[in-house]
């Protein structure tokens, strides 16, 4: 009786374990949104025409946000290429003043820019904070995706070196999905 007892527990435990597991991660993985192939022409955010464009999208609140522009600046600090951050506005968050901004701020000579409406968030496919785009000086799509495989993923992982080797022309293109919380979820 004890036995079945505990086989039955750990069952239920390990199923526990098991449904917890896929909704964290589908929580905090998000595929690729589909990010246009060319520039947007109707985008308010202007690229490059003499070299790679990378435009990170990123939630003000989001918890990987600040880890993420991090290892956006190292890239950018790498390659010296023309860089947007876009931070998401939302109601009743003072977005110019927060720790997200700030963070941007340390992206070198990036520009900052206020997503009021989402609509530039719409433009490029981005669904989740930490989505990044890259486009060469022609406004062909190079890279899609997020730079980090989880919050704590700091360091040159897969995710830094694909964005690299496509603004370098290494790769012709790279997408991988994006860690994050989405742009409305603000947690």
């Amino acid at each position: 009786m004890k036995r079945t007892i505990t086989a039955i527990l750990v069952v239920a435990w390990c199923a526990g374990v098991g449904i917890g597991l896929r909704l964290g991660l589908r929580h905090a993985t998000a595929a690729v949104a589909g990010a246009p192939s060319s520039w947007p022409a109707a985008s308010n955010l202007v690229h490059s025409q003499t070299g790679p464009t990378i435009v990170m999208f990123v939630a003000p609140e989001s918890p990987c946000a600040r880890t993420t522009l991090r290892e956006l600046a190292e890239v950018v600090r790498a390659h010296s290429t023309r860089t947007i951050v876009v931070v998401e506005a939302w109601p009743g968050i003072d977005v110019e003043h927060g720790p997200t901004w700030s963070a941007a701020e340390a992206v070198p000579d990036a520009t900052r820019y206020v997503d009021r409406t989402g609509v530039e968030a719409a433009r490029f496919g981005a669904r989740t904070s930490g989505f990044a785009v890259a486009y060469d000086a022609h406004g062909a799509l190079r890279f899609s995706g997020g730079i980090l495989a989880a919050p704590a993923d700091a360091g040159y992982d897969a995710g830094r070196r694909m964005l690299a080797s496509s603004i370098v022309g290494v790769t012709h293109f790279a997408e991988r999905p994006v860690f994050g919380c989405a742009p409305e979820d603000p947690r």
